[in-house]
């Protein structure tokens, strides 16, 4: 047996247990293979199963919010009319659900007739814009004057 040629390395089933000298990637005695196979195939398959959910969940999701026009600063008629002139900027606010408007605006108002010797008054308004619903060309603007409502009107346009 020493003059003869080894057949190959020694090679040791995990399966049957049985060693072996041999060139093959086959056990002889089980038919089992000796490297471990990787499982790529059953992780590819996990991977696009958990892609799919994200994907159908995200779909899911537009779908179901899909009001084009109920986006964050949006009012209704009915709550852009139902805000009393006199109200505070703060209850405005509030009477609308604390949306922040889409635009805000200061204005510069000046006061009536002035004669020589009295002086032209000046107050400051800020006027508070917000996107009706429904409505993608209508707006309803809230001006405030010493943080006091004093105009509230829908404006198409």
């Amino acid at each position: 047996m020493e003059g003869e040629a080894q057949e190959g390395p020694l090679k040791i089933c995990r399966h049957c247990s049985v060693a072996s000298r041999t060139e093959a990637e086959d056990c002889p005695a089980c038919g089992k293979p000796y490297r471990r196979q990787f499982r790529w195939k059953i992780w590819l398959a996990v991977v696009i199963i958990v892609a799919a959910f994200f994907v159908g969940f995200g779909v899911r999701k537009l779908l179901q919010n899909d009001d084009s026009n109920d986006f964050a600063g949006t009012i209704t008629l009915e709550q852009g009319a139902a805000v009393a002139l006199g109200d505070s900027r703060s209850e405005v606010i509030e009477s609308l659900d604390g949306q922040d408007p889409v635009l805000e605006e200061d204005r510069a108002q000046e006061g009536g007739e002035a004669g020589q010797d009295a002086p032209i008054e000046s107050s400051a308004q800020t006027c508070l814009y917000y996107p009706i619903v429904g409505d993608p060309d209508a707006v309803w603007e809230f001006c405030f004057q010493d943080d006091v409502l004093v105009s509230s009107s829908s404006l198409e346009g």
